[in-house]
């Protein structure tokens, strides 16, 4: 009986060690659960951090807010592009102007001088500009082809403003102390006393042709050094070695030719 008691009270012992140690082994997986879920505690406040720090925009310049596109607690939904909040200028002091130059013309301004314009607000008053870029990006508008000019201007009192619309003078070239004369003064060419038209006339381009005595020609005119002399059309620019043919009044009473700057022809 002794031995039968003491093996049952040695199983009963076994039995209780086990016990215990399954109860020391939940309590380590649970508090291996709860460091997990410290963790994951962690990592939802990282990400609630980082969603307030989102709410919060920062504007990546230094400037004057020139519009604001959306109100307060109003929601802004991004897709594939970030929506405008504000339209923030940097310098007023600073300003360009985007000219739309016309494809025919856009040749002669990349050897402009120099810039001026006016706007509406100020009339009288010049603004002076330095063209700074030609963008090669063409602007198609009802078939009419033309060219951004980014011109920069200096504005220490503020007076041009966002969006105002300005009339451009660019300076291609300048001559100082000429003589000007009407466009229609280098259509003219005086009659002789039969009623015909003298030569050297403005309008083909090669001068008039001239038939002597025995009926042959010359298509062009010649100046007194014998070289060769090309008349630009009244209607057309001056090209390089072209001239054209002005007449004037002489002190005998006839009309006289002058060409190239009023030299005698």
């Amino acid at each position: 009986m002794n031995r039968s008691a003491t093996s049952s009270g040695i199983a009963q012992s076994q039995a209780q060690v086990q016990q215990s140690q399954a109860g020391v082994e939940q309590s380590q997986a649970q508090v291996q659960a709860a460091e997990a879920q410290v963790q994951q505690a962690a990592a939802a406040l990282q990400l609630a951090e980082v969603n307030l720090a989102h709410t919060t925009i920062t504007s990546p310049i230094d400037g004057i807010v020139v519009s604001r596109d959306v109100n307060v607690g109003q929601t802004v939904a991004a897709s594939l592009s970030a929506p405008t909040l504000f339209t923030i200028a940097n310098d007023l002091t600073k300003m360009q102007v985007i000219a739309n130059i016309d494809q025919a013309d856009i040749g002669l301004v990349e050897n402009a001088k120099s810039v001026k314009f006016s706007v509406d607000a100020f009339p009288g008053k010049d603004f002076d500009g330095k063209i700074e870029q030609m963008r090669l990006n063409p602007q198609n508008v009802q078939n009419v082809v033309t060219y951004n000019v980014v011109i920069d201007v200096d504005n220490p009192e503020q007076k041009l403003k966002p969006g105002m619309t300005a009339n451009l003078t660019v300076t291609i070239d300048e001559r100082n102390n000429v003589l000007k004369v009407p466009n229609a003064a280098l259509r003219f060419t005086p009659q002789d006393g039969g009623g015909q038209r003298t030569g050297g006339g403005n309008g083909n381009g090669q001068g008039r042709r001239q038939s002597n005595g025995n009926g042959s020609g010359d298509s062009s005119q010649r100046s007194g050094s014998g070289s060769d002399v090309q008349f630009a059309p009244a209607t057309a620019p001056v090209l390089d070695g072209q001239t054209r043919i002005v007449w004037v009044m002489g002190q005998d009473g006839k009309p006289q030719r002058r060409r190239d700057q009023g030299r005698p022809d």
